[in-house]
């Protein structure tokens, strides 16, 4: 067993030994795919866990006295739901954008549209 200290590089140093890793486009391909296949299925199912609880605080917060808060009288709550759904609907659909798009084109939309 070797036992001695790894060898500090001088900053000026660490610039010049950088390393390069080349990949076959077969292994790219692979790579992108696993990460897919494991990433994606997992935000998208946090996503659905958050969107369920919104739907669920919603109806908690009207039990605990959001109507008389906001002065939802008759049929304004029902108009409030059906806008916040409607946005869900909408923008449940700009999830497939990652698909047909590239992340970074996507991601540059999104950040500038909120």
């Amino acid at each position: 067993m070797d036992k001695r200290a790894p060898e500090l590089v001088d900053e000026e140093d660490a610039s010049e030994t950088q390393v390069e890793i080349k990949y076959s486009a077969a292994e790219e391909t692979r790579g992108s795919n696993i990460l897919f296949m494991t990433v994606v299925p997992n935000v998208t199912d946090l996503l659905d866990m958050l969107a369920f609880l919104d739907r669920g605080n919603i109806g908690n917060a009207v039990l605990a006295g959001m109507s008389k808060d906001l002065d939802l009288e008759g049929d304004r709550y029902e108009w409030l739901l059906t806008i916040f759904y409607i946005t869900y609907i909408v923008f449940e659909f700009s999830l497939l954008f990652w698909k047909i798009f590239p992340p970074h084109i996507v991601g540059a939309i999104v950040v500038l549209g909120w």
